[in-house]
């Protein structure tokens, strides 16, 4: 029975041990990487490499990719403008999407990578809907700045590798000059995708919430809005 329970102790200490090892070697990771670049108005990744795959208001809201702290396949929520540490994370949002004609749904944190058989789908970013080949995610799209009227956005675009039901889902993150809390999440699906039912966002509260319509083909008529669980300054 004693040396039972030693070995039990055994194995919980050498599990603490290499869990302790793995963040130490993912915030290394991340403490190598350049921050972005931080304007009068945006955030944006650096022109040096390897960086940071942020974007988002200089003032505001933030989104950011692995290999940022958390689990691969998220998007991540940053609110440093509370005062926060510009890493610390306020929410995740994973991308959720079923197909038509089938009650199973895509997880893209949980499924396991095609291109390199790690945990999560990958991510990449993109200055175009039409830049679908795979990028380092340290060597991220600046976005593109440009007007909605007088208004001035940051765009970039979110590819995500094919989910095991061969849906092929991009996404384009945009931030609005004059709502600095918030940023507007469409999306679409690439050619040879099939045709999704809707696409799952879940929250951190628990709460799911369904976004039906999902086109089979172009832009959807869906614009996610996400807007920080958390009181403005």
């Amino acid at each position: 029975m004693g040396n039972r329970v030693k070995k039990g102790y055994s194995r919980v200490f050498i599990l603490l041990i290499a869990l302790m090892l793995l963040c130490v070697q993912i915030l290394a990771q991340e403490q190598e990487l350049i921050p972005p670049d931080v304007g009068e108005v945006w955030a944006q990744p650096s022109d040096l490499r390897p960086s940071q795959p942020v974007w988002g208001h200089a003032e505001g809201l933030r989104v950011g990719l692995w290999p940022m702290t958390g689990p691969r396949g998220l998007l991540r929520i940053y609110a440093p403008y509370l005062g926060h540490a510009d890493d610390r994370m306020i929410n995740y949002i994973a991308i959720e999407p079923v197909i038509q004609g089938s009650m199973a749904r895509g997880f893209s944190e949980l499924e396991v990578s095609q291109l390199d058989e790690v945990d999560g789908l990958r991510f990449w970013s993109a200055n175009s809907p039409d830049d679908a080949i795979p990028r380092a995610p340290t060597d991220p799209a600046r976005g593109i700045i440009g007007y909605d009227g007088d208004v001035e956005t940051l765009t970039v675009y979110v590819f995500i590798e094919p989910y095991r039901s061969s849906a092929k889902v991009v996404l384009s993150l945009t931030f609005r000059a004059d709502r600095p809390y918030e940023v507007g999440i469409s999306t679409f699906t690439t050619e040879g995708s099939p045709p999704p039912d809707c696409l799952h966002r879940n929250r951190d509260d628990g709460e799911l919430r369904t976004f039906e319509n999902a086109s089979s083909s172009g832009w959807n008529t869906i614009c996610l809005r996400f807007l920080a669980d958390v009181r403005r300054p």
